[in-house]
């Protein structure tokens, strides 16, 4: 995907998604000056930010 379409289907803005490729290593890949992201290593690189995750909920059952 290009990132006008990644905007869309992620709901961050270019600015952002440009941001995220130098700070936090989302994956993409360029091709004749052009950034493409894939959908599915977008969505697996999201995965680390996820709020409530399982290894999170164990760990608070653990410290309880």
């Amino acid at each position: 995907m290009k990132l006008r379409d990644l905007k869309t289907y992620s709901g961050l803005s270019v600015r952002t998604l440009r941001k995220l490729l130098r700070t936090k290593g989302l994956p993409y890949y360029r091709l004749d000056g052009v950034i493409l992201v894939k959908r599915a290593h977008f969505d697996e690189w999201l995965e680390q930010f996820r709020v409530g995750s399982e290894p999170e909920r164990i760990a608070k059952e653990i410290l309880r």
